[in-house]
């Protein structure tokens, strides 16, 4: 069985007062276009965030399929890493692709290939010499234990996740599509590079 994670509960301090989430690129709340590009290769979807998100959020999902639910963080403000592990904590799958909800040119031809080369413990792409976390695939056992560790330690980078991980590292040929939309520049780069006439690219952190 394989799970679909979303972050989406952080409050995006460096991106400004409004719902990162839920801004737009080519025409769809980023958090949709994520949940779009896990949809076609998971069994469930599951996406984190606060609890005053979920309405909101439940709206921008609508009629992806499978039907996302929901795993609010006990305690909000966190950080990714407690977010991730909320999530991973809600599923039975073995193996589940986490990804930002920063992430709008993911797609699903990459989601499949870091699945289809995940071992035990995941499938993390490498990109000019560097690990992407986000948008990769994790064994679920191994990465919540994994997760608790840095979080006991007041870590909050997926990288430091990684680090405790033996997953597949996959080479990737272009940096570009893992990289994030973290403030209103980057947004505003994305919304250039949006893809047009069909064309698929994939993005993230």
């Amino acid at each position: 069985m394989r799970a679909g994670v979303v972050v989406a509960g952080g409050r995006s301090e460096r991106f400004g007062p409004a719902e990162k989430a839920l801004a737009t690129v080519d025409g769809q709340p980023m958090l949709r276009l994520v949940a779009l590009a896990l949809a076609p290769h998971v069994d469930e979807l599951v996406v984190n965030c606060r609890h005053d998100q979920r309405d909101a959020f439940a709206d921008a999902l609508a009629g992806v399929v499978p039907t996302p639910r929901f795993a609010p963080d006990p305690r909000p403000d966190t950080g990714p890493v407690a977010g991730a592990l909320t999530a991973l904590r809600t599923t039975t799958a073995s193996h589940a692709v986490v990804a930002a909800c920063d992430q709008p040119f993911l797609d699903p031809g990459t989601v499949e290939s870091l699945f289809e080369a995940a071992n035990d413990h995941g499938a993390i792409p490498r990109a000019d010499g560097t690990l992407r976390p986000f948008g990769g695939v994790y064994g679920v056992t191994p990465t919540k234990e994994a997760c608790e560790a840095v979080v006991a330690r007041g870590g909050e980078s997926m990288r430091e996740v990684a680090s405790f991980l033996d997953p597949e590292v996959v080479d990737v040929q272009r940096a570009a599509p893992f990289l994030s939309v973290d403030t209103r520049a980057d947004l505003a780069a994305a919304r250039r590079d949006a893809p047009t006439n069909g064309d698929t690219y994939a993005r993230g952190e």
